[in-house]
């Protein structure tokens, strides 16, 4: 997976790290590798609902008004297992644990999931070194803060 300028990726076990500014565009991904066509795909923040597409339904159902026309789908690739979803203008309040859920059957246990920790801040580099007459230490560091625009 390639990443986007500005953007951070890293994986702890199954935990996926994604670290991006605020007010960009993030896709988190979501694949099962199978037609899930007519199945039920739940994406949850912090175990809240998020976004949904049900059974058989022809338009995904956005659960949170903080992502009202904020998050889009790809349903056109659920034929090919893609539940991906695109989050516009990410905003500090956006960071959290991100799980994608896959049912198969009303009232049936997921099937699969995808746990994504997304955070959404402004980067920092500092670079830089100290040194005195026996040693020199050079550093590299990134700080992140967080901004919030009132979201």
């Amino acid at each position: 997976m390639a990443a986007a300028a500005g953007v951070k990726i890293s994986w702890k076990g199954p935990l996926l790290h994604i670290t991006i500014k605020e007010d960009e565009d993030i896709i988190l991904n979501c694949s099962f590798g199978t037609d899930i066509t007519g199945h039920r795909i739940e994406w949850k923040k912090d175990d809240m609902d998020v976004f949904y597409f049900d059974f058989r339904r022809e338009d995904p159902t956005v659960e949170d008004p903080k992502f009202k026309d904020r998050v889009s789908s790809f349903s056109e690739d659920l034929k090919s297992g893609d539940a991906s979803i695109k989050i516009k203008g990410a905003k500090v309040s956006d960071s959290g644990k991100y799980t994608c859920l896959h049912i198969n059957e009303p009232g049936k246990a997921p099937v699969h999931q995808r746990l994504i920790e997304l955070t959404v801040g402004e980067f920092i580099f500092v670079v830089g070194h100290l040194s005195t007459k026996k040693i020199r230490i050079d550093f590299y560091s990134l700080i992140r803060t967080y901004l919030s625009t009132g979201g």
